[in-house]
């Protein structure tokens, strides 16, 4: 072996401890999905439902890839002890965000309010409020990319996302619990309650980003604003595109089957979530070593460290894959209610083409983190194309299940092509099916 067993065994530890955050994070999110779907019903859950993902894709203008670059950066910076360039990235990506939240809800509201004078929609008159409480939603998760960027870049993938993973769900449950006692609960009180609990998840990562700087030498900051903002531009597109495929099925269910199959859908991708908690918590270990990998040898280490690991990843997916096709059908009845018995097809459709991608979907991860971002926002953006044509096409005729078709086969192709480009740009891709040398 050409790496360190110790090494190993801490990279193991890492990606534990991440994937009980993402496992804590899944359980806390089937139970906020069954809670609003009882309390709101099949129909008006997809309302939520699609608020919320206007919502996730309103984030992309505003954080213009910041977490990425942030996390790439400020480890690059910490391995060469650049103390001064941390601060600088500090500073420059809190006034970057706060700037666009600012410019991107001034834009919206104006578009929402012209666009409410010139209709007659009835979900306008139902929910007034919806657009304005979803601004507000946006401009705190913007915040909260920021800090979770910071806080990976520091080599503390743990504390980087308890406050997002747990502390804001766990939040969001106990203000719904608290709302129903009091009013009835409808879309806008439930984005109300996701305000309030990532509220409490920026302050726990205020008191983060406080402690972990404090342990740097302070040094005047240095700014490289040119080389930021040219990195930012890829960035930019591949967390946009990202975020888009994650979202394009569900807005094209919306518009065009109807906002209870966007519902029914959304809670197949959560069930499908599950096998994507341990190659997500890889990534999240992985992505400050590879951007701290100094020369070939150094990447060729990690390459290896993070293959032993990929293959304990594809383990733990087959029994979780095992466990969704075995419980899901019984959940799905218990939990939410015969209406969503229909989301059972669209998640063995998700779970099986997600074991497929994580064969070489770490390779994203890697190409982002060592230099290849330029590439990585090519295929990306491939990859989006490809996923809305396909929505298109197969969504009228065969509704929830070409929406999965689409998604899966658009994540297949953006790995496997971030394996090919590895391979041949920095001469070690990922596969986990190969053996490590």
């Amino acid at each position: 072996m050409t790496f360190n067993i110790k090494e190993l065994i801490s990279q193991s530890a890492k990606l534990n401890s991440i994937l009980a955050v993402r496992v804590v994070n899944g359980i806390l999110g089937f139970i906020i999905a069954g809670l609003l779907a009882s309390l709101l019903g099949a129909n008006e859950f997809g309302i939520y439902v699609l608020a919320l993902t206007v919502v996730q894709i309103s984030t992309i203008p505003m954080t213009l890839g910041l977490p990425n670059m942030l996390t790439r950066r400020i480890a690059s910076a910490i391995s060469s002890n650049r103390h001064d360039l941390v601060f600088g990235l500090l500073s420059f990506s809190f006034r970057s965000v706060i700037a666009m939240t600012i410019f991107v809800i001034f834009i919206g509201l104006i578009t929402y309010d012209f666009t409410n004078q010139t209709s007659n929609n009835n979900l306008n008159s139902q929910y007034p409020f919806l657009p304005y409480l979803s601004a507000l939603l946006v401009s705190v998760l913007a915040l909260n990319a920021r800090s979770m960027g910071i806080l990976l870049g520091f080599d503390k993938p743990l504390h980087s996302r308890i406050p997002e993973s747990i502390v804001r769900p766990l939040g969001l449950i106990i203000f719904v619990l608290t709302a129903s006692i009091f009013f009835e609960v409808n879309a806008e009180i439930a984005i109300i309650a996701h305000i309030l609990g990532a509220l409490l998840a920026i302050l726990i990562y205020m008191a983060l980003l406080k402690f972990y700087s404090k342990k740097l030498l302070y040094v005047k900051k240095e700014y490289k604003i040119k080389l930021w903002i040219k990195e930012l531009i890829p960035f930019s597109v591949v967390s946009g595109v990202t975020k888009l495929n994650r979202y394009t099925d569900i807005l094209m269910l919306g518009y065009f089957i109807g906002a209870e199959a966007a519902g029914i859908y959304r809670v197949a991708v959560l069930f499908s979530s599950v096998m994507a908690m341990p190659i997500s918590a890889l990534g999240i270990v992985a992505s400050p070593k590879f951007a701290s990998a100094q020369d070939e040898s150094g990447l060729k280490t990690i390459k290896n460290e993070v293959l032993s690991l990929n293959k304990l990843v594809l383990f733990a997916q087959l029994i979780i894959m095992a466990g969704l096709l075995i419980l899901s059908p019984w959940a799905l009845n218990i939990f939410f209610g015969e209406t969503f018995e229909a989301a059972f097809s669209p998640i063995a459709i998700l779970i099986i083409g997600t074991l497929l991608a994580s064969v070489f979907s770490i390779n994203e991860k890697a190409l982002a983190m060592v230099g290849g971002v330029s590439s990585l926002s090519k295929l990306s953006l491939y990859s989006a194309i490809l996923n809305i044509v396909l929505n298109i096409l197969l969504i009228p005729f065969i509704g929830m299940l070409g929406a999965a078709l689409a998604l899966i086969i658009s994540k297949i192709f953006i790995a496997v092509s971030s394996y090919y480009v590895m391979k041949k740009n920095y001469k070690y891709g990922i596969n986990a099916l190969n053996v490590a040398r």
